[in-house]
C-alpha cells in the first residue's frame, strides 16, 4: 500500500485560505523592558498578548526559533545541503505541519487568536529588523515568513522530544534489507532522550516561615540551542496575570507564578514510546506477522528538494514505512536486519492539548483550578508538576503521557518478554520498552478519562497533595515526599522501593533538613554546592588515603603509572567540601569518583563504594559509610585517586587549584566561573557538558576531552549545560515575590547586553528580583518601553525580505 505524499506535507498555503489567511487585529499592546532584558507584557486581549510576545522572544531568539522551524518542516536541505536529507525525510514523514493544519481549528479561539499574534509579532520584528539580526542567521535565505501553523507544528514537535521527535532522522533512515545503499545502524544514544532534568520544590504552610507556599525552581537545561528559557510577564488586566519562564517560541509561561499559585516542573522518568518488534516475512521484509497472518506496511515516498553544490536545487524521493504501531526506524545496533523490523507508538504525537494545559495553569485562581487544568485537558507531556499556593498547600502529580498497559501484559513483560525476547532485554538495558508486535498482548489498554485511547487516565496517575512539602529530581515519582512515598502504580512510571540518585537525596535531605523555609534559604541550598557524597564518604576517604600515602600503581591509556597519592589526599583534606567557584581541590574528588571505576549501581545502590547498601525503608540515608578495602583486596579507591591525579595532571590542572580557575562557560570566547558539578557528584546545582543542541547556530569550540565521565578536558571543564532558570518563589497572600537567576542570560545574540549580564550575576551565585508588582516595574531604572499597534490584517500580508 503505497501514500503519496508531495514536497510539502499537508495541503499548500493556496489551498487552505481558511486556515492561513485569518483576518485577525487590530493588535495593541505595551512591552516594558525591566533590568536584564525581560519583558513585561501588557494587552486587553490574547491576539494582542501573544503579538508582544512574539516581538520580544525575537528580539533574544529570532534566529533559534526560525532555525527549529525550517527543521521541523523539513526543509533544512533545501537551505543547507545533503547532511540534512535524513532529518528532512523523517520530518516529513511525522506531518507536524500537516497535523498543525487539521488540527489548528480545535483550539479554543483565545488560544487560537494568541498563536496568530504571536507568530505575527515575531515576524513584525524580523522585518523591522532584518539588516540588524545577529550574525547566526544574517542574510540566511532561509529567513522568510513563518505562519501560525507553523508555529503549531514547532509545538507538536516540543511535544515529541523525548519520543518521535528522537526518531526523525532514524525513520528518514530507514530501508528495508532487500534493498541498495542501507545506511548503517545509529549510536545506542538514539534511545536516550535530549539531556534535561530539574530539580523542583514545593514548599507548604508545615515548613514555610510565613504559612504561604513556596516553590523553588531549579531548571537543568542546555546553555545553547533550541531547549533554552526565555523569562517574560504577561498580562491582560482583569483576566491574567503570570511571570516565569518558557522554552523558545512558547506563548504560554511554561514554570512560574501568578497571584495565586506557583508551580515548576521537573522531566519525568515514564516512556514516551514503546518499540514494537515486527517479525518479517522472509519473502518480503515489508509484510509483519500479526495475529497469525502477514500485514503489509504502509509505505510513504517522500520528496524534498535539495540543495546542490552549484547552488541548483534537485528534487530527493526516499520511501519511509509504517506499521500499524507507528513508524519504522533504523534501530540503533539492529538497523532493519532481514528477520525483523522495529515500529514505534508514540504518547505525544499530535498533542494539540499541551498549549490549552499551560493556559489554563498560567489563569488558575487557585491549586483546585490549577489541578482542573491538568485533568480537564491532561496536555502535560513529559514533565512532573510540583506547585504550591498561597494557602500552604502543594501538590506533586506525573500526569505526562504515559501508556496504559493492561496488568497481564505489564507481568508477561517481566516474565516473559526480557527472558524469550533479545531485543527486548537490549533496549531495556537502555530503559526503552520493547515488546513484541506479533498479536494483541501489548496493545495500550483503553479507559475513561485519558487524552487519546490507550494512555493512563489522569485519574490513575501518582499524585499527592500535603502541607509539608513535595519534591522531584528526576528520580520517579516514589519519594516525592520521604515521608509520605507513593506506591503501587504502574511499572511505566518508574521503580519504587530502589536506590535514588544522589542528587535526588540530596534534596531530600536539605527538605527534611529544614522546617521553617523562607525564600533565601532556598536560594542558599540551591547554589549553596553542598554534595552528599561529600557529606557521606569524604571524611572515611581522607582518613584512608591519609594512611596509604605513598605511590599507586594504575593503568591508563594502555600504559602503567607509579603516582604518588600524597598531594591528591591533602587536597581533598583541605577541600571545603562545596562546588562553589572558591572552592579548591574539589576536582580531586571529581576525578576520583568519576574515574570509569566506579558505576551508576555503586553511587545509587552501594556497590563497591559504600559499605552499607540501599534500603528502602531508610532512603534518604542510604547507602552510607564508606567500604574500605581489606588489605588482601584490590583498592579501588585509592586507584581512583591516582587516576584522578593522572587526569589532572594531564589537563595540566593544580589539585589545589579554585573551581573559578577551571570550570566555566564560554560566552563571546570569554571564560566565565561557573559553580556546580555533576548528576552523580549530588549536588543540586548542575555544572557539565552536553550535546543537546539541534539547531544549526555556531556553538563555542571545545578542547579536546580527557575524562567523558566528568566532561574533563585539556582547558578545564567547559559547561554549556545545567542550572538554567533558577528561581525561588514566596506566595504570601495576593502578593508574591520572587529572586531568579538566568545562569546563560536571556539573549542569544552576542551583541546584547543580556547576552553575558546574568552569566556575571551567576558567576558569584547571586540572584535579581522577579518584578512583579507595578510599582517596581515603573520605577524601575533601566526601564525601556515601546508600545505596538497594528491594524486589522489578514496573516498573508506580512512579508519578509
Amino acid at each position: 500500500m503505497i501514500f503519496i505524499l508531495g514536497c510539502l506535507t499537508g495541503k499548500t498555503v493556496e489551498e487552505s485560505p481558511s486556515i492561513y489567511e485569518q483576518e485577525v487585529g487590530p493588535y495593541d499592546v505595551d512591552i516594558r523592558w525591566t533590568s536584564y532584558g525581560i519583558p513585561h507584557i501588557t494587552a486587553q486581549d490574547y491576539g494582542s498578548l501573544g503579538f508582544g510576545s512574539g516581538y520580544a522572544l525575537a528580539k533574544d531568539h529570532a534566529c533559534t526559533l526560525m532555525d527549529q522551524i525550517i527543521r521541523i518542516r523539513g526543509e533544512r536541505s533545501r537551505y543547507h545541503g545533503e547532511d540534512h536529507i535524513d532529518s528532512d525525510i523523517g520530518w516529513k514523514a511525522l506531518d507536524v505541519v500537516g497535523k498543525a493544519e487539521i488540527g489548528f481549528s480545535k483550539l479554543d479561539s483565545d488560544i487560537q487568536q494568541n498563536m496568530i499574534g504571536y507568530i505575527s509579532g515575531f515576524n513584525h520584528y524580523v522585518q523591522e529588523n532584518f539588516e540588524n539580526l545577529p550574525q547566526a542567521c544574517a542574510g540566511g535565505n532561509w529567513i522568510r515568513e513563518f505562519t501560525h501553523i507553523d508555529l503549531l507544528a514547532y509545538y507538536l514537535s516540543l511535544g515529541m522530544i523525548a519520543s518521535g521527535g528522537n526518531f526523525a532522522e532514524s525513520i528518514g533512515q530507514a530501508t528495508p534489507p532487500n534493498q541498495q545503499n542501507r545506511p548503517l545502524p545509529p549510536h545506542p544514544d538514539l534511545l536516550n532522550p535530549p539531556e534535561m532534568g530539574s530539580n523542583g520544590w514545593a514548599i507548604g504552610s508545615e515548613k514555610s516561615e510565613t504559612g504561604g507556599g513556596l516553590v523553588l525552581s531549579n531548571t537543568h537545561f542546555p546553555y545553547w540551542g533550541e531547549r533554552r528559557w526565555h523569562e517574560s510577564h504577561l498580562t491582560i488586566p482583569g483576566s491574567l496575570d503570570v511571570y516565569g519562564s518558557s522554552l523558545v517560541g512558547i506563548s504560554a509561561i511554561n514554570i512560574g507564578f501568578n497571584r495565586s499559585v506557583a508551580w515548576t516542573h521537573t522531566v519525568s522518568t515514564a516512556p514516551r514510546f514503546v518499540v514494537y518488534t515486527l517479525e518479517l516475512d522472509e519473502d518480503d521484509p515489508t509484510q509483519y506477522m500479526y495475529d497469525g497472518e502477514y500485514r503489509q506496511m504502509e509505505e510513504y515516498p517522500i520528496t524534498i528538494s535539495v540543495l546542490q553544490e552549484d547552488g541548483t536545487l534537485e528534487e530527493y524521493t526516499k520511501s519511509t514505512y509504517k506499521s500499524m504501531y507507528g513508524w519504522v526506524f533504523n534501530a540503533p545496533t539492529f538497523g532493519w536486519p532481514d528477520a525483523v523490523a522495529f515500529s514505534f507508538r508514540d504518547t505525544n504525537e499530535n498533542n494539540l492539548n499541551m498549549l490549552a494545559t499551560w493556559f489554563d495553569m498560567n489563569r488558575a485562581n487557585n491549586l483546585e483550578e490549577f489541578k482542573k487544568a491538568q485533568e480537564t485537558n491532561m496536555g502535560i507531556p513529559w514533565v512532573y508538576t510540583m506547585a504550591a499556593d498561597n494557602q500552604g498547600n502543594t501538590w506533586f502529580v506525573d500526569s505526562s503521557a504515559v501508556p496504559n498497559f493492561t496488568s497481564e501484559a505489564e507481568q508477561k513483560f517481566f516474565e516473559e518478554e526480557l527472558e524469550q525476547n533479545p531485543f527486548s532485554s537490549i533496549f531495556w538495558k537502555y530503559n526503552v520498552i520493547a515488546v513484541s508486535g506479533k498479536d494483541s498482548t501489548y496493545h495500550w489498554e483503553e479507559e475513561e478519562g485519558a487524552r487519546i485511547p490507550g494512555l493512563v487516565p489522569f485519574s490513575q496517575a501518582p499524585q499527592l497533595s500535603n502541607r509539608s512539602y513535595v519534591f522531584n529530581a528526576n528520580d520517579s515519582h516514589w519519594l516525592s515526599n520521604a515521608q509520605t512515598p507513593l506506591e503501587g502504580y504502574s511499572f511505566v512510571y518508574g521503580t519504587e522501593r530502589t536506590g535514588r540518585s544522589p542528587r535526588t537525596r540530596m534534596n531530600a535531605r536539605f527538605l527534611e533538613e529544614e522546617s521553617n523555609w523562607n525564600k533565601h534559604k532556598i536560594q542558599e541550598a540551591a547554589l549553596s554546592g553542598r554534595a552528599i557524597l561529600e557529606e557521606e564518604l569524604r571524611e572515611e576517604f581522607v582518613a584512608h588515603c591519609s594512611q596509604h600515602i605513598g605511590m599507586v600503581e594504575v593503568e591508563y591509556k594502555d600504559e602503567t603509572y607509579e603516582v604518588d597519592i600524597t598531594a591528591a589526599c591533602d587536597a581533598l583534606s583541605q577541600w571545603d567540601g562545596t562546588f562553589t567557584i572558591s572552592a579548591r581541590g574539589a576536582q580531586v574528588w571529581r576525578e576520583t569518583l568519576g574515574a570509569e571505576i566506579f558505576d551508576q549501581e555503586d553511587l545509587w545502590e552501594g556497590g563497591d563504594l559504600f559499605s552499607t547498601p540501599f534500603d528502602a525503608n531508610a532512603p534518604i540515608n542510604t547507602p552510607s559509610g564508606l567500604a574500605i578495602p581489606q588489605d588482601d583486596e584490590r583498592d579501588y579507591l585509592l586507584e581512583s585517586m591516582a587516576l584522578a591525579t593522572v587526569r589532572l595532571q594531564e589537563a595540566n590542572i593544580p589539585l589545589d587549584a579554585p573551581l573559578s580557575n577551571i570550570q566555566y562557560q564560554k560566552k563571546n570566547g570569554e571564560k566565565i566561573p561557573i559553580m556546580g558539578s555533576a548528576e552523580w557528584e549530588g549536588t543540586l546545582a548542575i555544572a557539565v557538558h552536553s550535546g543537546g543542541n539541534v539547531t544549526l547556530i555556531p556553538k563555542e569550540d571545545r578542547a579536546n576531552q580527557i575524562n567523558g565521565t566528568t566532561d574533563l578536558t585539556l582547558d578545564g571543564y567547559q559547561v554549556n549545560y545545567g542550572n538554567s532558570w533558577v528561581a525561588a518563589i514566596s506566595m504570601d497572600g495576593d502578593t508574591p515575590t520572587c529572586e531568579a537567576i538566568m545562569s546563560y542570560g536571556q539573549s542569544t545574540d552576542p551583541e546584547s547586553p543580556h547576552f553575558i549580564d546574568q552569566s556575571m550575576l551567576y558567576k558569584d551565585s547571586l540572584f535579581r528580583s522577579c518584578l512583579f508588582e507595578e510599582a517596581d516595574i515603573s520605577s524601575n531604572e533601566d526601564l525601556v518601553e515601546v508600545s505596538l499597534h497594528k491594524d486589522v490584517f489578514t496573516t498573508k500580508e506580512i512579508s519578509i525580505p
